[in-house]
């Protein structure tokens, strides 16, 4: 979604563009088994800045919760402490 506005008056007018959101930068893609239900970052310690992980509750899978590590690089995680075949609730 974008508006268009004129702003300003004569010599010092512009052309604005207001956009709805923020801008999306694609870091990685993968095929998941099913439609996400829900998607949550977790950080490893709550004094971290940034967040560590990405889990991802999947419907209709025989694996409900799949936790991503981020880092250089966007990876599964297999010993994360959540039970991967049960659902995942937001933590």
């Amino acid at each position: 979604f974008q508006l268009f506005t004129l702003c300003g008056k004569g010599p010092r007018s512009s052309i604005r563009v207001l956009r709805h959101g923020l801008s999306v930068v694609e870091m990685a893609i993968s095929q998941l088994p099913t439609v996400p239900v829900a998607v949550w970052t977790l950080k490893a310690n709550s004094t971290d800045e940034h967040d560590k992980y990405i889990v991802v509750s999947l419907a209709h899978s025989s694996v409900q919760t799949l936790v991503l590590s981020i880092g250089e690089t966007v990876e599964a995680v297999a010993n994360h402490g959540l039970l991967p075949h049960e659902k995942s609730i937001s933590i």
